[in-house]
Formats: C-alpha cells, structure tokens, sequence
C-alpha cells in the first residue's frame, strides 16, 4: 500500500510527537522515485516548524560514509554549522567546509597573534556546545542507507543507540532492494531484515504523487519562460504522463532528463519560419517521441526495434503492445539521447523539408476533406460501432472510385490491420482492399497523376511487432511488383543495367537494399543478356569489382533462401555465362579475367545460400 505525501507527513508527526515511539520509522522507495526530493522540499519544512524552539532537525546523507567516527563527525558538523552561519552571517557551504579543519586547526591557535586567550575561544565555542547537547532529543533523518558503507549491523546499532538512549526520532530513507541484493550476493540472507525489526518500527513504501511533482520539477529545472509554459500546458502534461503511467515508470530523474534534452529540440523548433501549426505539430510528436526514448532507456537501457530504413529520418513507428498506438519516430532523437550531440542546422533541414512535403499533402487531402480516411485515421477507436462499419464501407468505394494517392495506400493498410485486430474485418476484406490498391497502381491514369511519388518508398514504414511487420510486408509485395513493372516498362531499363558502377552506384545499393529485401526480388528483374554485354564492356575491372560490391550489400545478410528465392533462374543463367565469358577473356586480359572469377565466385556462394 503507498501513503500519499499528505498521509506520509502526517504519520511522521504524529511519530515525532509520541513519546512511546522507541524506535525508528523507514521510508523505502526506488532510486529517482523522489525520496529525497519530498524529504528536503516538503517534509522537513512541516517537521522544522513544528518543533520550532523544543528540538532540532538534522539532515544527513550517508553516501559514501566509512565509518561511525566520519557519521558522528556529520551529525556534529549540521548542529555546528546552522548556529555558525547565525553567528557570523557566514554562508553554510562555506562553514561546512572549515568546520572540517576545526580539529585540526585547534592545536595551532595559541600562535594565532589576535587571539589573545581563550576566553575569546569559549565565547565562541559556547553556542556550539550548548547546540551540540540537542543531539538529544532532535530528528534525524539518515538518507542514502543503501549506499554507505558501514557494515550494517553497524549502522544501525548507532542510530539504535542515538534512538533508545538519547530519545532521537531517526527517520531512515532507503532503497531496500539494494540492500538486499547486496546481502544476497555477499550469501548474507535475512541480515538485513533481522537487524532491521530491532530498530525500525514503521516501513512506508513510497511512490512519487507524479501529477503533483511534474510542475514542481518543471519550475525547478528549467528557466525559460516559453518552454515552462508549453510543457505545463494541460495537453503535453498528459502527454508525458501518459506514457509514463503506461509504463508504470514513476521515476522523477527518468522525468527529469527528458526535460532537460527536450529543451534544446525545444529551442530549435522555435527557431525555425515556417507555417506554425506544422512546427507545433513537430513540437509535440517529437515531445511524444522523446518521452517513449527516454523511458526505453531508462528501462531496457537501449533502443530495440528502432532501426531507420536507410536515409530515411523520420518515420511511422506501428507498436505491437496497442493495435491503436502509432508513434512518428525521429532517427536524430534516437542519436541525440544516446549520444547528447544534435546537429541543428541538418535537423531544421530534415524538419523543413518534411513540413513542406506534409503541407502539400494537406493542400491535396483537403481538397477531398470529406472522405472517409480521414474520419478513420488516427481517430476510428474513438466512433461508434456503427460509424466505422459505414466510414470502412465507404472507404471501400472511394478506393474503387481512386480517390486517393499511391502516397496513402500505407496509412490505409495500417487502418485496416489495426480494424483485423479488432475483429471489425477479417483478412479476406483486407486483401479485396489490395487488390483494389493494386488495379490503380496499373492505371495509367494514376502513375502519370502521381508521377513523383510513384515509387518503393511510399510504402516504407517502421513497424514494432515482427509479426505485424511481416504481414504489412507480404500485403505491399504486389503493390511493390505492381510499381516496379510499370517502371521498368516506362524505361526498359534495370537497376543494375541503368546505373554506372562506381561509388555513387555503391549509395544506391546501400539506399534500395531494403526495398529490394520487402519485394524478396532483385536478380529477378535484370535482363542477363544486357547485363552480360555491359560486364564484357566495363572500362576497366575496377567497375566489375563495384559490381561485386553493390551486390554484396544487397545480399549482406544470412538468410537469403528466406527473401531471395524468387532470383534463382537468373542467378543460375548468370553464373553459367560469366563461367562460359571467363574463356574468351583469358585470351586478352589477365585483370578483367581475375575480376570476372571474383564476381562468379560471389554469385555461386549466394546461389548456395538461397537454395539452401
């Protein structure tokens, strides 16, 4: 059971002002939950003005701590120190620091001229031994139990000595899992707990209120003024906390350095011209986005299944623990919260170039703002029962009556996985939806209309689940097809025939190799005789040596027979005339002939891979 601030302040002065309480009160929670935090900012205030004139407060942080001689040197050091700072003005870090050279130091006065004797000495000392006496019957608390490094049977005979004999209230704050753990590593079980019922009375788990910290953190680490009020705002408030109780995260560091990183996004964003619903649209997905990084860091201490597709830096992200849940993924968000550095003036780009493109999408969907997609989009779990099935139906119809662009076949796809999940579709009314995606992929009509984005990238996507992910793959790979042939009969062209063989050839291989890896196809499309007649024609065997690496990097993984089967003929049908073309050049090249073996080489260890 967790006590809320309130209740924990409230058990704590009644355990102050009881007499009969013997023992003393422990406040347990996680590392970053906020204990300290609540002690120094909230509790102590209410316990100071409440013993006021008949006790005294002492803090004391036990991190690090070696020995009862270097705790009790503490104690005294806080009693000393606040009746110092009265007396002189002096302020306390300073008085701490040469309350440490005090014994030291002692010895040497006499030959300290202005001191005449020592009765000067014991006016001075006078406050401080009179302050040091109140170590009876004063609270203590003992923060960072988990960390010191006094035995703990120790420990806690001290503060139980302090607690039975000089009538101390000591309120102990620690993580006792660490102990634990510790004890169990050192194959000391039940040490802990037996020293522990001896002293402690009281055991209050504590979790942070995260509603109420949030601003009290907002306030306290940032200073600009525009930043506080935005993240403050009731929506990004629920934003973040969202994602935080989803997590069942409640730790306020975790909190903490999202607001500190997101400062400088933060920053840049209102440094970029642009229409300003977009920018905010940026604003809050990348505030949506950063939350999700910062916690799978926190958790998991790493980023899993958050692989860009190659050059691409901003993408959807389909989660497999909320059919509903679609998260816009920032590839410079993942580096800069592993790496600290953001290169501002390629981000502004990156964030440019996106909100142009989206703002000319915008333009063209308004034209046709009452069709269905964008009633479901986003938005379908929120409807009734009712008006899904009539919008899916309607959907339907406008896709037959090729309302929409290629361009949003993906976020139609992913609408219609999400309403499978859900039981609001079955498969079979999946597929009719392809099928109809891939008849006005074949229309003239639409490839001349949608010229630019007529292409494989239309249909890439970051997707959680592997599962969803290789549905949504076998869904696209006709479309995929579809697209592909109609280019290749625009042009008559292939990919390896069309480009030069030389480093920028080496780009797009890099670019495309997961586009060839969804369609499961590359060999597939070449022409071998054309191909064969541009091999026999390279400048020099340099451009086939880029030929063998281009293709490595399109075969660059293990499983081929899983993707690649579909390029076997015209592997075979390659080998067999490189094998055949090998001959002739040996008569006049020894160079050209040594990198044709090379290339057939590679050619038949992939072949053997595939086929395996």
């Amino acid at each position: 059971m967790f006590l809320s601030n309130d209740e924990i302040i409230k058990v704590m002065l009644e355990y102050i002002e009881e007499d009969k309480y013997k023992s003393a009160i422990l406040i347990n929670g996680e590392w970053g939950s906020g204990k300290t935090f609540f002690i120094t900012e909230k509790l102590s205030k209410v316990i100071k003005d409440r013993i006021k004139n008949e006790g005294k407060y002492i803090y004391v942080s036990l991190y690090g701590v070696g020995n009862v001689e270097e705790l009790s040197n503490k104690l005294y050091s806080e009693i000393c120190s606040e009746t110092l700072v009265k007396l002189s003005g002096v302020e306390k870090e300073k008085i701490d620091t040469g309350i440490k050279w005090i014994p030291k130091l002692l010895y040497f006065t006499k030959f300290i001229p202005f001191i005449k004797n020592y009765n000067s000495i014991k006016k001075i000392m006078a406050p401080i031994i009179k302050e040091i006496a109140k170590i009876k019957k004063c609270v203590v608390v003992f923060d960072d139990i988990e960390r010191c490094k006094i035995d703990i049977y120790e420990l806690f005979g001290y503060i139980n000595e302090l607690v039975e004999h000089n009538e101390v209230k000591a309120i102990l704050v620690a993580n006792e899992k660490k102990i634990t753990d510790k004890e169990n590593k050192d194959g000391e079980i039940n040490k802990y707990d037996e020293i522990k019922e001896k002293l402690v009375g009281i055991t209050i788990m504590y979790k942070p209120e995260f509603n109420l910290s949030y601003e009290h953190i907002i306030d306290t680490y940032l200073k600009e003024a525009n930043l506080k009020e935005y993240l403050k705002n009731e929506k990004q408030k629920t934003l973040i906390l969202k994602e935080f109780y989803e997590k069942e995260e409640y730790n306020l560091r975790t909190l903490i350095y999202l607001i500190t990183m997101y400062k400088k996004i933060f920053s840049l964003l209102e440094d970029i011209e642009f229409d300003k619903n977009y920018v905010e649209i940026h604003m809050e997905n990348i505030l949506k986005y950063s939350t999700y990084i910062s916690l799978e860091l926190k958790i998991k201490n790493k980023l899993e299944n958050l692989e860009f597709t190659e050059n691409k830096e901003i993408e959807n992200i389909y989660f497999k623990d909320n059919s509903q849940k679609i998260l816009y993924g920032y590839k410079f968000i993942n580096d800069y919260f592993q790496t600290g550095y953001l290169n501002e003036e390629k981000i502004k780009k990156i964030l440019l170039d996106e909100m142009r493109e989206r703002k000319k999408i915008d333009e063209k969907v308004k034209e046709n703002e009452n069709l269905s997609f964008n009633k479901l989009y986003g938005n379908w779990w929120k409807l009734e029962d009712e008006e899904v099935n009539d919008n899916f139906r309607l959907l339907k119809e406008e896709l037959e009556e090729n309302k929409y662009p290629p361009i949003m076949y993906k976020d139609i796809i992913i609408i219609l996985l999400q309403l499978e999940i859900e039981e609001f579709i079955d498969e079979n009314e999946t597929l009719e939806f392809i099928k109809l995606m891939k008849r006005n992929l074949e229309l003239e009509e639409t490839k001349r209309k949608y010229e630019k984005s007529y292409k494989h990238e239309i249909f890439e996507i970051l997707i959680e689940d592997s599962k969803t992910r290789e549905k949504y793959n076998n869904l696209i790979k006709d479309l995929l097809d579809t697209i592909d042939k109609n280019l290749q009969k625009e042009d008559g062209k292939s990919f390896l025939i069309e480009n030069e063989w030389n480093e920028e050839f080496l780009r797009e291989c890099s670019k495309l190799s997961n586009i060839f890896l969804m369609n499961k196809k590359f060999l597939f499309y070449e022409n071998i005789e054309e191909l064969m007649t541009k091999i026999v024609g390279v400048k020099s065997p340099y451009n086939v040596y880029y030929l063998i690496e281009g293709i490595r990097r399109i075969y660059s993984f293990s499983n081929l027979d899983e993707y690649y089967k579909n390029d076997i003929p015209n592997l075979e049908l390659l080998i067999t005339k490189l094998k055949i073309q090998i001959v002739e050049t040996q008569k006049f090249s020894k160079t050209r002939t040594i990198a044709l073996k090379e290339l057939h080489k590679k050619l038949e260890d992939y072949l053997n891979k595939i086929k395996k």
